[in-house]
């Protein structure tokens, strides 16, 4: 990366490449829909303003090739509190993308048995103190059941739940199998749920059905015993 180089020893550079790799490390910056306020940081960072060790840990990185590395990877996680918990202590800015599906105790206790031992609103908590540390955003996954999660209400109060947070949504559609009774939302319940999370500011996706015919849809693989 010319950029790398250039940061790494600028002694040997001109003003104009120090110009431009500044340039070129802020619009990588922004490609990934970081933030404005990430762009700053960057910028300030390379013109010599320095931000405590826990701040910001990408833009402390040995070149800007790991951040990057750092910067695009993604755990995910069924809301294990105690993880999240240890991986904001070790600075690694990893983005979080979370298992979440209801917006409360009943609801998610239906889907994800493990918020018996951590509740939604804990999981939201420690998720808050994540981003605080990070600053980075947390993408939830919400699969949409029929009757369970899918209504207007429920998008209601999943807004309600993660409000202030910076955080996508990536709406499932459910791949149905003989080990569950749930049944999938029609597209139409899935578009209105969609929109009236986006219309609140929140980047939205449906993911769509591929590979149900063969059983290998989110959600199926497993499911068929093989004797």
């Amino acid at each position: 990366l010319f950029v790398d180089p250039v940061f790494t020893n600028p002694q040997a550079y001109g003003t104009v490449d120090l110009i431009l790799a500044m340039y070129a490390y802020a619009l990588v910056i922004y490609c990934d829909f970081s933030a404005y306020t990430d762009i700053a940081i960057g910028v300030a960072d390379l013109l010599g303003y320095k931000f405590p060790r826990n701040f910001n840990q990408p833009y402390l990185a040995l070149s800007l090739q790991e951040f990057w590395h750092r910067w695009h990877i993604t755990l995910s996680t069924c809301g294990v509190i105690p993880g999240i918990n240890k991986l904001a202590a070790e600075d690694l800015q990893l983005r979080l993308a979370v298992s979440l599906h209801g917006h409360t105790d009943a609801i998610r206790e239906q889907i994800m048995a493990i918020n018996k031992k951590y509740p939604v609103d804990d999981l939201i908590a420690a998720l808050r103190a994540y981003q605080k540390k990070t600053g980075r955003r947390i993408t939830f996954g919400y699969v949409l059941l029929k009757d369970i999660n899918d209504t207007r209400q429920h998008a209601r109060g999943l807004l309600k739940l993660i409000h202030g947070l910076h955080a996508s949504i990536n709406l499932i559609e459910y791949n149905p199998h003989g080990h569950a009774h749930f049944q999938a939302s029609d597209r139409k319940t899935m578009k209105d749920f969609r929109w009236i999370i986006a219309d609140r500011g929140f980047e939205v996706a449906i993911r769509f059905k591929r590979g149900r015919s063969i059983d290998a849809a989110c959600g199926q693989l497993g499911t068929r015993l093989t004797p």
